[in-house]
């Protein structure tokens, strides 16, 4: 006889074996729910502040989103932190919530849809009496009563699984508990709970999906008897989202409830529970911000409200008390190297003194430092509290992933169009492949060890990323130089331009550039760790840096110090002079152009470079030229994303949404790939593996 005590607790299938896998699974889903649940909320908003959405359709539509929202943050955030933490384990408290809450949502979603499709041919079939029969009164109850009903069915079926002794196994062979998994790991019969759950969704499902397909038979026969214009196509706008929201939900869930048990196994059921709890919550606000125009103006009409009000004033006031806290720092700073000057002056003994505002130096021991050499260094955690580096971690990532390929596809783009091969595109290419290099060096690092709770760097390492950060910001201030230089003859040497950016000069200009590079960041590298490190293995930066490093030193770096901001001063001050001095001809030239294309031209290849310049450098001066006292470890910190993320991220934002030449090659290029030719043959190779892996489960 079986042991028929209760399961206490479960666990959920792991998404992989590899605990890499995991952890880039995580960060995948996590970036999916917080676009879904950021889309959702989004539409819910824009539906309620505007007052020409106040309608039936925009009612349901409303709290379609918070639904939505609520649908996909029942199993998403648990599966994350499993996958995150190295987990599987869910209480049965846990597993009958994610139960009865999936079969809630997943029913009332359903009947909303099924309104939804009800007032589409209201308005469009019986537009006369649409008022009568979509009345808010009516659309208040039906939304009560569809809540109230999805609570009965929740409930009956939730208690009626829970009732059960799960003494077999205590694996669910799901990403979250549902009653088919469930139910397989019960020791008694079980035959009854599975008629109850088919006849169940074979009523509701199958009554819905009648009733909406019906709808849209009338709604689509009334619809092209319409003449050909502006109601038919406002008609369609609001019509296709819908059917494409209910195709996606109704067939996945059909065909999980529905589908043999003997063709269940465990990594489709994990597949179609993606279909069926992951892509409708996603699809929604994608479709419906996408597909109706009504959604899009509204969406820009807050946008602009936020963005050139409040918003816009905020930001000014943060940006001018930070200044003044600045300004105040540095004051206090200097006043107490001064005082600090004047009691070593007055004293026999040399004294240790605190560093400003909250950055300890250790102080020194009595006796003779140390003078062996650190191998590993302690890189600074981006916070003390674990949730708040995993959350860092995901964002960061996210950030990372969006520069990579952004980046990339600049550099894609301008290598595939022959229009784009032009000087100035050929500088875009090298930078952005430069850019995702450069971010590449710092974030996987710092990302990989707030997910594994470590903060470790081999010397090695360390070195490494203080040669390659050195190298790409050098190679990156000359590429921004070069284009400047490309701009001006562009512009103000229009007929000798062939001959100034000429193919040749291009190439050994790049050229240069890598190898001026490569012995710049190894002399500051070398410089640097000749020097023994002995104070403190803990570096006070999320990457190794030589500011950083030179503070946990026992020997004197005051050469090393001077070398740093003598070169940096008179490279950046140089190509920051050759920027704006290029930039001061353009403009007296573009501006004695007449307004027109020329000069709107001239602007949308200028603007973009002016900005990346100028976030650039103006980042990378304040972090190499300000004083020391001034360094804490939060502000460093801070300035270090400025100089060493943002450039990087901003460069594909800027270029593709201020540069036309590189707007239309995007186009088409996504429309090549999404051409109906290659979805066909995609749609062949998905079909040919989908077969392929049920031979192999089979065999």
């Amino acid at each position: 006889m079986c042991n028929s005590t209760t399961t206490m607790d479960f666990l959920l299938m792991e998404i992989s074996d590899m605990r890499d896998l995991q952890l880039f699974y995580a960060m995948i889903f996590s970036l999916i729910y917080l676009m879904t649940v950021v889309g959702n909320l989004v539409i819910a908003a824009v539906t309620t502040l505007d007052k020409s959405l106040h309608k039936p359709m925009y009612f349901f539509l409303r709290n379609l989103s918070i639904l939505d929202s609520c649908y996909i943050s029942v199993t998403v955030p648990k599966s994350c932190m499993n996958s995150l933490l190295g987990t599987s384990s869910i209480s049965k408290a846990g597993c009958g919530a994610q139960v009865f809450l999936v079969l809630y949502f997943a029913f009332v979603e359903l009947l909303f849809l099924t309104i939804m499709a009800h007032d589409r041919f209201a308005a469009i079939c019986r537009p006369l009496h649409y008022p009568v029969i979509m009345s808010p009164r009516l659309c208040v109850h039906s939304t009560l009563a569809t809540l109230l009903t999805g609570l009965i069915y929740a409930a009956l079926h939730t208690l009626n699984t829970f009732r059960l002794p799960f003494c077999q196994s205590h694996a669910v062979q799901q990403l979250f508990c549902d009653i088919p998994s469930l139910l397989k790991l019960s020791c008694s019969d079980t035959f009854s709970n599975q008629i109850t759950v088919l006849i169940s969704s074979l009523v509701t499902g199958g009554g819905c999906f009648t009733y909406i397909i019906k709808s849209y038979i009338h709604i689509f026969s009334t619809v092209l008897r319409f003449p050909e214009g502006a109601d038919r196509m406002k008609a369609f706008s609001t019509c296709v989202p819908h059917i494409l929201v209910v195709s996606v939900f109704l067939t996945s869930c059909l065909y999980v409830y529905l589908r043999p048990a003997a063709m269940s196994v465990g990594i489709m059921d994990m597949i179609l529970s993606v279909f069926y709890s992951v892509i409708p919550p996603f699809f929604n606000p994608i479709i419906y911000s996408l597909r109706n125009e009504q959604i899009k103006c509204a969406i820009r009409k807050l946008v602009t409200r936020t963005f050139y009000s409040t918003a816009i004033l905020r930001i000014k006031k943060l940006f001018y008390s930070d200044l003044i806290i600045v300004m105040l720092l540095a004051i206090d700073a200097g006043a107490k190297a001064a005082n600090q000057k004047s009691s070593c002056l007055c004293s026999l003994q040399p004294l240790t003194a605190l560093g400003s505002l909250g950055h300890r130096h250790e102080p020194h021991p009595p006796q003779m430092s140390n003078s062996s050499t650190t191998t590993d260094f302690l890189l600074m955690e981006i916070s003390d509290m674990r949730d708040l580096q995993l959350f860092y971690a995901m964002i960061f990532s996210l950030i990372y992933l969006v520069t990579v390929m952004g980046n990339l596809v600049i550099a894609a783009v301008t290598t595939l169009d022959k229009s784009l091969h032009t000087p100035m595109y050929f500088f875009l290419r090298n930078l952005s492949i430069l850019d995702s290099c450069y971010i590449s060096v710092t974030i996987p690092k710092s990302c990989m060890n707030s997910l594994l709770g470590t903060s470790f760097i081999s010397r090695a390492g360390c070195a490494a990323q203080v040669f390659l950060v050195l190298f790409f910001a050098f190679v990156e201030v000359l590429f921004l130089t070069m284009m400047a230089h490309d701009r001006f003859a562009a512009i103000c040497r229009p007929l000798h331009y062939p001959v100034i950016m000429s193919p040749r000069l291009c190439v050994h200009s790049t050229l240069a550039a890598l190898l001026s590079g490569l012995l710049y960041a190894a002399l500051h590298t070398l410089n640097t760790f000749r020097l023994p490190f002995c104070h403190s293995h803990a570096v006070q930066q999320l990457f190794c840096d030589i500011p950083s490093l030179l503070k946990l030193s026992c020997s004197d770096t005051f050469s090393n110090q001077l070398m740093i901001q003598i070169s940096g001063l008179v490279f950046g001050s140089a190509c920051f002079i050759y920027i704006i001095k290029s930039y001061i001809h353009i403009f007296s030239t573009v501006l004695r152009v007449p307004v027109g294309a020329d000069r709107k031209k001239a602007f949308s290849t200028c603007v973009p470079h002016i900005l990346v310049v100028s976030v650039f450098l103006s980042s990378s001066f304040y972090v190499y030229l300000r004083p020391t006292e001034m360094s804490t470890g939060v502000k460093g910190m801070v300035l270090s994303v400025f100089y060493s993320v943002i450039p990087p991220f901003l460069n594909p934002i800027i270029y593709s949404l201020r540069n036309e030449q590189i707007k239309s090659p995007i186009r088409k290029l996504v429309a090549r790939v999404f051409h109906p030719g290659n979805i066909l043959r995609m749609k062949k190779a998905f079909l040919f593996q989908l077969s392929h892996s049920h031979v192999f489960v089979n065999k």
